[in-house]
């Protein structure tokens, strides 16, 4: 069993969205919620906003749009007693007479907690501000969704009760972007998995922009990220998204998915927990950085019932020559490199002998 080595199935799942269309966005999102489930995936995510979408403008401090999308949560909720797995889906939530562009995170007909956006961006294409609050200063401890009490905060940390390896916590789009994004204190806080739902926009030179943030970010907090952000369904403006997915693992790219697709996408692979603790017990910097984190405050950690696949299928590429780069051109630099520190090593201890 792939459970027995240490491995969990997390996923990146970018449906098609309408602006405003709620009922045909929370169709397309359970059509793979349950695509998501038939292979026994443990933790999926899905874009920024995906229940109402990112491009609805004014629209979002209307009434009608925020009920349905509340509305719609509570439907996926449903759907999902019946289906494997954790499922995060981005949505707008009001109170307090302020806008939050949060994360749902759902599993068997529950809400385990919703986490809001903390840095909310306005400036170039970006108009956040102009509807959305951050969440770091909300006050907001627990909300209300039908007759439910849900943890609510950018301080939430999800642990399983079955597997203390499984351990995971949300950020959304921007968050990444910041100059330290909030995944640094939820890696700190335990969290060895990281969720991004996102919107970004497509210009020249940003995915791969955006491909080394997050492959770096997962180097830093020596952990997982799994990033997935908006499709084409959202390019109703004067911006595009092409919908990039990206899964990485302690500063390598497991997969990530093609852009710019008018289907709807789903990626998975199997994120290798075992490993992940291996590097962060192996790094005297992450336990000192654990012990000098005093300014990212408290986290409230919530616990939850995970699942155990029989899946006996490895859904992750395995390099059979780890040590040998697979271009000529990178074996070609790999060698000099090699040269180069072997030869300086061997002419300075000539040069003082």
């Amino acid at each position: 069993m792939i459970k027995d080595f240490g491995y969990i199935r997390v996923a990146a799942a970018r449906p098609l969205v309408e602006p405003v269309n709620i009922q045909k966005n929370i169709q397309n999102i359970i059509l793979l919620m349950k695509e998501s489930s038939k292979k026994k995936c443990n933790i999926c995510v899905y874009p920024e906003l995906s229940v109402s979408s990112y491009n609805c403008g004014e629209l979002f401090r209307q009434k009608t749009l925020l009920d349905l999308s509340l509305e719609a949560i509570l439907e996926i909720t449903k759907v999902s007693t019946e289906l494997f797995g954790i499922h995060i889906v981005g949505f707008p939530y009001s109170q307090n007479g302020q806008l939050f562009n949060c994360s749902a995170v759902i599993s068997h007909g529950k809400i385990l907690g919703v986490v809001p956006k903390t840095f909310i961006p306005n400036n170039n294409e970006y108009y956040e501000g102009r509807w959305f609050s951050t969440g770091l200063n909300s006050n907001i401890k627990n909300i209300q969704i039908g007759n439910n009490e849900i943890p609510f905060g950018t301080d939430l940390v999800f642990f399983s009760k079955e597997n203390k390896l499984e351990t995971f916590g949300i950020e959304i789009c921007e968050d990444l972007w910041s100059i330290i994004p909030p995944s640094s204190y939820i890696a700190l806080a335990g969290a060895s998995l990281i969720f991004n739902l996102s919107a970004s926009t497509d210009i020249l030179g940003k995915a791969e922009y955006r491909k080394n943030l997050v492959k770096y970010q997962s180097a830093s907090i020596i952990g997982a990220y799994v990033y997935c952000s908006a499709g084409v369904g959202e390019s109703t403006t004067d911006t595009v998204c092409g919908g990039h997915s990206i899964i990485a693992e302690n500063g390598k790219i497991l997969l990530e998915n093609e852009r710019f697709t008018r289907e709807q996408n789903i990626i998975f692979s199997d994120i290798d927990l075992e490993f992940i603790q291996h590097e962060r017990l192996n790094n005297s910097t992450f336990s000192q950085s654990i012990i000098n984190k005093n300014e990212s405050g408290s986290f409230r950690t919530i616990y939850y019932n995970s699942e155990i696949k029989s899946d006996t299928s490895l859904k992750r590429k395995v390099n059979p020559t780890p040590l040998i780069p697979g271009s000529k051109n990178e074996l070609s630099k790999r060698s000099e490199e090699i040269l180069n520190i072997q030869s300086t090593g061997l002419a300075t201890r000539m040069a003082n002998s």
